[in-house]
């Protein structure tokens, strides 16, 4: 998908070690800009809470949500209506799919590693 307008969002989640929370990164395309939200667990209906809450705010310029094949997006239809966006997932072992997002996930790590 191009990065040509604002709206389409790249999804991800990287958790801590252990079993213990994490963060779900949203990334918009065009513009780069990320939200960052911390999340208690990688329960799908958490999950989708905590996407529908960040991006609800601006929910009529949420075009596409790209996210990876982890059970964390099963709940994508619930999210796709309520923000009245299309949900897109990433061919498996394709992370470059979701370039962007991968690489801030990655600056990330430097200051929250795992375990």
């Amino acid at each position: 998908m191009e990065k040509t307008r604002i709206g389409d969002w790249e999804v991800d989640l990287m958790m801590g070690g252990h079993g213990g929370g994490g963060l779900l990164t949203l990334l918009d395309r065009k513009t780069r800009f990320i939200r960052i939200e911390p999340v208690l667990s990688k329960h799908a209906d958490h999950v989708a809470d905590v996407i529908i809450r960040s991006l609800s705010e601006i929910k009529g310029q949420v075009h596409t949500l790209t996210m990876d094949n982890g059970n964390e997006f099963a709940q994508h239809k619930r999210v796709a209506k309520a923000l009245r966006a299309k949900v897109y997932f990433a061919h498996p072992y394709c992370a470059w799919e979701r370039g962007a997002n991968e690489n801030t996930n990655g600056l990330l790590r430097q200051y929250f590693p795992k375990g």
